[in-house]
């Protein structure tokens, strides 16, 4: 229950000053309505993005230094569109119903949803690194575009070889107007974790396997998130 306690308090910490920063990029209200913390297996990965057919957005930030962890947001494909056509005004070249990958955005989109991934990874790794009294260093964001479950699947197909369980921490902001949903997880490594609870004076060392005794799972190296051109094609289909 500590565990989990700190874990909760990890996932809250940087997420005001990212929707802050967010909802100045976009200049719309945005409202936090979930935060939510676990170990989920990679089966359940894919009930993560809501249903199997739904078109979404994800967008990946990996942060490499001091050690691996990963930024990923999930939003909602067809608001997200509309979205950036209205920021775009009469100069939006994209049609928010017709939008099924890559190929269908314009330069202007392809800014936007990388700047949106940018903000959001960069305020939550300054607000950690200012917790941990350390520097995180992030990558450009990389985003694709797909089905949920595709996305879903993509990624189970991509780690189980790596690892049995994954640690997530999820935290769903909403633009009411806009019914736009975003799902973010934070995908830390133990290194991070085991930073984060000294920093709290929790002298337990976190291990998968010490949330979850049914069994010794594999330890997750998130660098492997990392997606190769091909991947990321390969998320386009």
């Amino acid at each position: 229950a500590e565990q989990q306690d700190v874990l909760k308090e990890m996932g809250n910490i940087g997420t005001g000053n990212a929707v802050t920063a967010l909802s100045r990029l976009i200049k719309k209200k945005i409202d936090v309505t979930l935060t939510d913390v676990g170990i989920i297996s990679f089966d359940q990965l894919t009930d993560q993005f809501g249903g199997p057919k739904e078109r979404v957005c994800g967008i990946f930030c990996h942060i490499d230094a001091p050690s691996q962890s990963t930024i990923l947001n999930i939003f909602d494909m067809k608001p997200l569109m509309s979205l950036i056509a209205s920021l775009a005004g009469k100069k939006s070249k994209i049609d928010p119903n017709k939008v099924k990958s890559k190929k269908d955005l314009d330069d202007f989109a392809i800014s936007t949803i990388t700047e949106m991934g940018n903000i959001m990874a960069g305020h939550y790794a300054s607000a950690l690194a200012d917790l941990l009294e350390t520097k995180l260093m992030i990558d450009i964001p990389e985003f694709a575009m797909s089905n949920a479950g595709e996305l879903g699947e993509f990624l189970s197909q991509e780690l189980k070889s790596i690892a049995e369980f994954i640690i997530i921490i999820k935290t769903s902001v909403k633009i009411s107007e806009l019914k736009l949903k975003c799902i973010f997880f934070l995908i830390p490594d133990i290194k991070t974790l085991n930073m984060f609870f000294n920093k709290l004076g929790i002298e337990q060392e976190i291990s998968v396997g010490s949330l979850d005794n049914s069994q010794e799972p594999k330890l997750l190296d998130v660098d492997k998130l990392k997606l190769t051109e091909l991947q990321r094609d390969a998320l386009q289909e």
